[in-house]
C-alpha cells in the first residue's frame, strides 16, 4: 500500500471495519472479512488484511495489557473504535515486519481522524510511540521464577501467550506448566499454508 500524510491505507480501513464488526458481534470472523476484505482489489493487501484482523484476534489479551499499561487507563475509558484501532496497530508494530512502525503509526492517527475522533489523535500518537520506545521491554507478564506460584504461571499464560484464563486453568491443572506454554506457543502461531491432492 502506498500511504501518505492524511489517507489511510485501503487494507488497515478495511481491517477496523472487520475488526469492529466482530467486537461489536454484528457477524463472525469469517463473515467480518469476507464482507470488508474482499473488496479490496490487491491481493496482498488482502491477505495483510485477514493477518491483520486474525493475528488482532489472537494477541488481544497482550494487546489491551500493553495498551492500558501504556496509556494509564483502563481500556473502559477509551472510545472502543480507537481501542481497536491500537490493538491493529500494535498487532503489526509487535508481530509484523511488512509495514514500517513509522507508516503505522501514521496510518493510526489518520484512522483516528477518519473515524470522527480527532481529540484522540494525539493520544493514539503517543501510545504507539511509546510502545515503540519499549518495544524490547514490554509491560507482560513474565514466567513464574518458581513452579509453584500459579498466580503468575496464570498472568504470564493468559495475558502474555494471549489465551482466556478458564482454558489455561485447565490445561494447568490436567497437563503442568511447561506443557501448557508449548501448546499456547503453538495454538499462536500462523500455520504454515499446506497444499492437498484432490
Amino acid at each position: 500500500s502506498d500511504w501518505s500524510s492524511d489517507v489511510c491505507s485501503s487494507d488497515l480501513q478495511a481491517a477496523l471495519a472487520a475488526l469492529r464488526a466482530v467486537n461489536t458481534g454484528s457477524v463472525d470472523l469469517p463473515t467480518a472479512l469476507s464482507q470488508h476484505r474482499d473488496r479490496l482489489k490487491d491481493a496482498r493487501d488482502r491477505a495483510l488484511t485477514g493477518e491483520i484482523v486474525t493475528g488482532t484476534l489472537r494477541w488481544r489479551a497482550a494487546l489491551d495489557h500493553v495498551i492500558a499499561h501504556i496509556s494509564g487507563r483502563p481500556l473502559s475509558d477509551i472510545n472502543p473504535e480507537i481501542v481497536d484501532i491500537l490493538r491493529l496497530s500494535l498487532y503489526q508494530i509487535l508481530y509484523l515486519t511488512r509495514v514500517p512502525a513509522s507508516a503505522v503509526v501514521d496510518d493510526a492517527v489518520n484512522l483516528a481522524r477518519e473515524v470522527e475522533r480527532p481529540s484522540a489523535t494525539g493520544f493514539v500518537n503517543a501510545v504507539l510511540r511509546s510502545t515503540l520506545r519499549q518495544r524490547n521491554r514490554l509491560p507482560l507478564p513474565t514466567p513464574p521464577t518458581t513452579p509453584t506460584d500459579h498466580a503468575a504461571a496464570l498472568a504470564y499464560l493468559s495475558i502474555t501467550l494471549s489465551h482466556p484464563a478458564w482454558l489455561v486453568e485447565r490445561w494447568l491443572a490436567r497437563v503442568g506448566f511447561d506443557a501448557t506454554e508449548r501448546w499456547l506457543r503453538f495454538n499462536n502461531s500462523t500455520p504454515s499454508p499446506t497444499l492437498r491432492a484432490n
